[in-house]
């Protein structure tokens, strides 16, 4: 399993609270991951070449979970950056309240057609189903 690794995305460091279960389970797992935080909205020059840079020096990424809060706009930037590449992007979504800004959870459920990006749901348990996915894609 250590040979394919996963990429974890998050747009803040507040988003580090949403990430506990998850973690723990791919470390557990044994699966190799990388973490890197960045926002497309505050820096987004810094984040997508930073993204860059991590795909180039690790080629064998197959997986990035990208979380944000409310407006998620990082999964999707990073699942336009891959779409050609063979890469799957799992989006989560940070949010204190299911329910604000709806508009969030559509920029993630609603991608183009081609673009392989799933939303696996918010909080604590969509970032553990991602983590979860991620084990399995990984350990094919």
């Amino acid at each position: 399993m250590k040979s394919k690794k996963i990429l974890i995305l998050l747009a803040s460091k507040n988003d580090l609270k949403y990430t506990v279960s998850g973690m723990s389970a791919i470390e557990e797992s044994g699966a190799h991951h990388y973490l890197s935080i960045g926002s497309v909205h505050r820096e987004p020059e810094q984040t997508i070449r930073t993204v860059r840079e991590l795909l180039t020096a690790h080629p064998k990424i197959k997986v990035i979970i990208a979380g944000a809060h409310t407006a998620t706009g990082l999964p999707g930037v990073v699942a336009g950056m891959v779409k050609d590449s063979g890469v799957v992007v799992l989006g989560v979504r940070f949010t204190p309240t299911v329910n604000i800004n709806q508009d969030g959870q559509f920029n993630l459920s609603e991608m183009p057609s081609g673009v392989p990006m799933a939303y696996t749901g918010h909080n604590l348990e969509g970032f553990l189903s991602a983590c979860k996915m991620a084990i399995k894609i990984v350990s094919e």
